[in-house]
């Protein structure tokens, strides 16, 4: 009696829970432990004034870049979780790796309203106060 060919083999099935979530715990923590040397590095290799860099600021494209390329990663490792069905590691990894993108963004679009405020309004062309009338010339010293 030989087993027919064309029969499926062995199905991998899922993982133990326990060593799901085991797993889950232990590549989020190699998730924080590589963000944090990726953003180190990256802005010491920007140039950033708090890692020796010179008078001026490097900006902050240089970072996020690195941190989307780890958030990037992160992604890919939660869907090679799922396709494992290691169902709790992908999910834990999914979320992981869409919060380090969302906060990257928020990061990135903060370092530019920094680096370029926002111009003064209309009427502002001069240092000065306006008038006490609410602009009327009449209530003006010396006019």
């Amino acid at each position: 009696m030989s087993a027919r060919p064309d029969a499926p083999g062995p199905e991998w099935s899922r993982p133990h829970p326990v060593a799901d979530v085991l797993l889950a715990l232990l590549l989020l923590a190699a998730d924080a432990v590589v963000a944090v040397v990726a953003l180190l590095w990256s802005m010491s290799a920007a140039g950033h004034r708090s890692f020796g860099g010179g008078e001026t600021d490097a900006g902050f494209a240089p970072v996020a870049v690195t941190l989307a390329l780890v958030a990037a990663l992160v992604l890919g490792t939660a869907f090679l979780a799922g396709r494992g069905k290691a169902y709790v590691t992908a999910v834990v990894q999914a979320l992981a790796g869409l919060a380090l993108l969302v906060v990257t963004g928020v990061a990135q679009g903060e370092w530019s309203r920094r680096d370029h405020p926002p111009a003064p309004g209309p009427g502002h062309s001069a240092p000065h106060a306006q008038c006490p009338s609410g602009g009327d010339d009449g209530g003006c010293d010396g006019s």
